[in-house]
């Protein structure tokens, strides 16, 4: 089962690691909305091949907060970062930042297929309220929205209407990234 080159973490191991740790691989496929314990008792760590994984944080009253998502350039489970700009930004400011990171997951070629719903609850916020700013954003030629279906069309002004946030953890993906190529990996 050679899927190393469908993502970015699994593509930067040297060859030898690759094969020793791919006898302990499994391909598993996720339904849409299935929740993964990333700290259960056997660690594991998720590399998404052809799909999009959303990392909630969980509160001690039990609320779900967004905070990233994980496509085939990274993994899940492997490490926890992002500080959540939820108190500091505004709905718009996170909602572009979130359609942004979907858009790096999900790949320029595809849709992001997020219904409104998913991405107020991702917000915090009601439906409506991304309702209002995704048709905003399509009055001005920002995005185009058809049936959970959306389209960034103006990707420029969908960043300068971001959150700071959204550089900050493309810089931290890269870092990450060049973390991973720079392990001296030895055999145990």
């Amino acid at each position: 089962m050679l899927l190393h080159h469908e993502n970015q973490l699994l593509a930067a191991l040297p060859a030898t690691r690759y094969q020793k740790w791919s006898k302990l691989f499994t391909l598993r496929e996720l339904k849409t909305g299935q929740s993964l314990n990333l700290q259960g008792k056997r660690g594991e760590v998720f590399f998404p091949i052809s799909c999009v994984i959303a990392i909630y944080a969980t509160n001690t009253l039990g609320r779900r907060t967004f905070m990233r998502f994980v496509g085939s350039s990274f993994a899940a489970g492997l490490v926890n970062m992002i500080a959540q700009c939820l108190g500091a930004h505004t709905n718009k400011q996170r909602l572009a930042r979130l359609l942004l990171q979907a858009h790096d997951c999900f790949g320029a070629e595809r849709p992001i297929t997020l219904t409104q719903n998913s991405l107020g609850q991702m917000l915090m916020a009601r439906r409506e309220t991304a309702a209002e700013i995704l048709a905003e954003w399509s009055r001005d030629g920002v995005v185009t929205s058809r049936r959970g279906a959306i389209h960034i069309t103006n990707i420029d002004r969908l960043k300068r209407s971001s959150c700071e946030c959204y550089g900050w953890i493309q810089r931290s993906y890269l870092e990450e990234l060049n973390l991973w190529k720079s392990i001296r990996w030895y055999d145990a």
